[in-house]
């Protein structure tokens, strides 16, 4: 399991849903939420976005865009703020709200299994459906 989270917009029920990695890789990145209701989807990873700057004490928000498809997407980059901020709100650019801790995150290291240590880099996720994939 990568991740516990709540599939938006349709799929939104009030009850956790879980980002896994059902098909092994090298990364064991996300590829499939199960969902509340017992159903599976499939989940495509963007590793890849654009942001506006960089994050500092006189200027907290930035914008980011990624090529996001349609359906489920769950965006695995490097964190703009580096680390050296915490993530406290993601708003997509139609104004849905991504809940932080929930389907927005950051972590400071990635685990890539088989008993290798993991790799220190800090990395924002996020994982939504139907992203308009502007993200201020």
């Amino acid at each position: 399991m990568i991740h516990q989270v709540e599939a938006p917009g349709p799929y939104d029920d009030g009850r956790p849903d879980f980002l896994v990695n059902d098909e092994p890789d090298d990364e064991d990145l996300a590829d499939t939420v199960h969902l509340s209701d017992a159903t599976r989807a499939p989940v495509t990873v963007v590793r890849s976005a654009t942001a506006d700057g960089v994050p500092s004490s006189s200027d907290l928000e930035i914008e980011l865009t990624a090529p996001l498809p349609a359906g489920f997407a769950y965006l695995w980059v490097p964190d703009p703020a580096e680390g050296n901020f915490r993530l406290t709100g993601v708003r997509r650019s139609d104004g849905r709200v991504l809940e932080v801790g929930v389907n927005a995150w950051t972590t400071d290291r990635t685990f890539i299994g088989q008993s290798r240590p993991p790799r220190l880099e800090p990395r924002l996720h996020l994982f939504d459906h139907d992203s308009t994939g502007h993200t201020p």
